[in-house]
């Protein structure tokens, strides 16, 4: 080889020197074998796992992936996408049909899918799935990062941002400029530690700051404090716009959704001659579609219960409407309510003032109709300032906590009041709804006593205060 680069050369001395060739096999081979064994294949848009996952049917989330797709082919538009919505709202399928639809316009670099899954739910083989995609997708980049590997072993041992530098700022500035692609991060929130999402998210920041013209990076994850936190600072805002799954109104896809279902449940059941063809009725049809409020996992959810041959799926879904609340032999809800049992028990959390907080919020979006904030709660129920949206800081995935004055505080899920609301499923955090208008009320008369003894004549104040709720009437 070494004869090879210098042929026709003349009076030329080498003594004791070591080539590495770009390109050449060994190298390739070496460095591929090292890059394989620290990938996640799994957490990518093509793997085993993809290829069964759940995916958005065809015609629903046009809105929203048009809007997301109009970003990415926006010269003008920012380097970060953060693409935020409540648990369960199907963030990961519509990301896999950007990664999808990125591929088919020509754009898409790499993908990287964070799951609670062993694995999968780390900061460490992230760099190294990301490059392996560069490979195939950036081909001018191969060579230089092969070679870096080669002349590193243990790159993969060392601290991320290392990684990055090494194998892809470093070899970026040895290529000529690249046309603009993609890079899809889909649930940032569901990688374990917060330290190692602060990281990561620091890393996609410098790729599109060092290189902006390169890059277009979409991150979807559920709302949670830290992430929030993040995109707050400045050195986000400037870079990152903001796409918010519940500000798009799902209800038309989660019937089309039902309405599928049902009607391949009432084709291929094995006893299909005895389901009526007009089964479920339409009132039933409404009271699935307001329950799910536009979240994909409350439908999601049902019909993988009631989608059993060995079953009746009459009975099956009568069951359904009877144990949204009402304990039974069998939990239909079982999946959902365990990401409701997992999001609403963050460490450190006080359970009694939470439960009280969940059960008061729920009862006076009932009673009353006007917008209720944080601030309301705090001074209704004599909490120190603050209180209600520190204990709701984590809740985000499932509550909406308001960020603008023309805002309440609401659950994203319907459902999410049934699973309070049950003995059974919402285990420590149940309250009897005649307690909650117990406190409730107790909180009125505190007010309107304390109004009273006001010489400021401020009980006409107090008693207004209080009457919002109406809580009295409904004991």
């Amino acid at each position: 080889m070494a004869t090879q680069l210098f042929n026709n050369a003349h009076h030329l001395n080498i003594e004791e020197a070591h080539f590495n060739i770009v390109g050449s096999p060994s190298i390739d081979r070496r460095a591929t074998d090292a890059l394989d064994n620290a990938r996640a294949i799994e957490a990518t848009h093509t793997s085993n796992t993809a290829s069964y996952a759940p995916k958005c049917k065809p015609g629903t989330r046009e809105q929203i992936l048009d809007h997301i797709m109009d970003w990415v082919v926006d010269e003008e538009a920012t380097s970060m996408l953060w693409f935020q919505g409540p648990a369960g709202g199907g963030k990961t399928c519509i990301m896999r049909e950007v990664a999808t639809r990125c591929v088919g316009a020509d754009c898409f670099a790499a993908a990287y899918f964070f799951s609670t899954r062993v694995g999968l739910d780390s900061e460490l083989p992230f760099v190294a799935t990301i490059v392996h995609q560069f490979i195939t997708t950036i081909p001018e980049l191969k060579p230089f990062i092969l070679q870096s590997i080669f002349d590193n072993p243990t790159i993969f041992k060392e601290a991320l941002k290392t990684q990055t530098r090494n194998l892809i700022l470093d070899p970026l500035g040895s290529i000529p400029k690249i046309s603009r692609v993609v890079i899809v991060v889909d649930g940032l929130d569901e990688c374990r530690m917060a330290t190692e999402r602060g990281n990561l998210l620091d890393i996609l920041l410098s790729l599109a700051t060092a290189s902006p013209h390169s890059f277009r990076i979409i991150i979807a994850s559920r709302p949670e404090f830290d992430i929030r936190t993040a995109f707050d600072r400045n050195d986000f805002k400037v870079l990152t716009k903001v796409i918010r799954l519940q500000d798009y109104d799902g209800t038309l896809d989660i019937r089309n959704y039902f309405c599928d279902e049902f009607a391949r449940i009432r084709e291929t059941h094995p006893a299909k001659e005895f389901i009526p063809f007009n089964w479920p009725i339409e009132e039933i049809l409404n009271i699935l579609i307001v329950k799910a409020s536009g979240i994909f996992v409350y439908p999601a959810t049902i019909i993988k219960y009631i989608d059993n041959p060995r079953r009746n799926p009459i009975e099956l879904l009568n069951h359904v409407l009877a144990s949204s609340q009402m304990p039974t032999a069998t939990n239909p809800f079982a999946e959902l309510d365990a990401l409701y049992a997992t999001i609403l028990h963050p460490p450190d959390t006080d359970i009694p003032l939470l439960k009280r907080l969940l059960h008061c919020i729920m009862e006076t979006r009932h009673t009353y109709s006007i917008a209720l904030f944080t601030s309301f709660f705090d001074a209704f129920l004599s909490l120190p300032p603050g209180t209600t949206q520190i204990t709701l800081c984590d809740m985000h995935a499932i509550v909406n906590v308001p960020t603008k004055p023309d805002m309440g505080l609401r659950f994203h899920h319907k459902s999410l009041e049934d699973y309070l609301s049950s003995p059974i499923r919402g285990g420590d955090l149940y309250q009897a709804r005649n307690e909650t208008h117990i406190d409730l009320t107790a909180a009125c008369f505190l007010h309107i006593k304390s109004g009273l003894a006001d010489e400021s004549g401020s009980e006409q104040i107090a008693v207004k205060y209080s009457s919002v709720l109406g809580a009295a009437e409904n004991i």
